[in-house]
């Protein structure tokens, strides 16, 4: 008597499963660190607009004193407000789109200095991103 090899076409469903259970330890393992990382990125650009924002502040204050005129933009000053001005003179090719209209120069210059981040980017990704 002769033994037939019978070969099977695809996979059993043990292997199915093995492979299933690895490939999830692996996304459970790499998942949230790829994660974090992504929000990490997304601080540290917005962190990178209000500093160019900031620069762009600094540069019209010192055009402004340059032509005699001695009183600088205020903190208070609102982001609607130097929008306009940055749309006179050109300071920044590209205006952030996470920025609010009503925030203000100090909310700004807290996110560039990294000073109450947390409740400051929070705030923003509630209300744009």
């Amino acid at each position: 008597m002769k033994f037939q090899n019978k070969k099977k076409d695809g996979f059993s469903i043990i292997e199915v499963m093995v492979s299933f259970v690895i490939i999830l330890i692996i996304v459970l393992l790499i998942g949230p660190n790829l994660f974090s990382t992504y929000e990490r990125s997304k601080e540290m650009s917005k962190v990178s607009d209000a500093n160019a924002i900031i620069n762009a502040v600094d540069i019209h204050n010192l055009t402004l004193f340059v032509e005699g005129e001695l009183d600088p933009v205020s903190d208070s000053m609102t982001m609607s407000e130097f929008k306009k001005i940055n749309n006179e003179k050109n300071y920044l090719n590209n205006w952030p789109k996470w920025i609010e209209d009503s925030m203000t120069l100090k909310d700004i210059r807290n996110i560039a200095n990294n000073n109450n981040k947390n409740e400051l980017i929070s705030m923003i990704e509630d209300n744009k991103v």
